[in-house]
C-alpha cells in the first residue's frame, strides 16, 4: 500500500541505474546542465581563444566536471546499496 516509487532502477544488462520517473530524468538533465555544460562551453571557446598557456578559467570547468562525476559515482553507489538493502 505505502510503496515508495524510486527515481531509478538497476540496469538489467550492464552497470548503473536507469531513470524510471520524471524526477529521475530531471535529475539527469540537471546534472548534465550543471556539471557538463560549463566544461563544454569553455571547450568550445578554447578554439576561439589563442593562448601560449592554459589559463585557469579553462581548467576550472574541467575540475568542476570531475567533482561532479565523483559526486555522481558516490550517488550511484549509495542508491544501489539502498536498492540492495530493500530487496533483502
Amino acid at each position: 500500500m505505502n510503496e515508495k516509487k524510486h527515481m531509478f532502477k538497476r540496469k538489467v544488462i550492464g552497470w548503473g541505474l536507469t531513470p524510471v520517473t520524471l524526477s529521475g530524468w530531471l535529475f539527469v538533465l540537471a546534472w548534465i546542465v550543471i556539471f557538463v555544460g560549463p566544461a563544454l562551453i569553455v571547450a568550445g571557446l578554447h578554439g576561439q581563444l589563442h593562448y601560449d598557456y592554459i589559463p585557469s578559467f579553462l581548467v576550472l570547468p574541467f575540475i568542476w566536471m570531475a567533482l561532479g562525476l565523483i559526486g555522481l559515482i558516490v550517488f550511484v553507489v549509495k542508491y544501489l546499496n539502498m536498492l540492495t538493502r530493500e530487496g533483502e
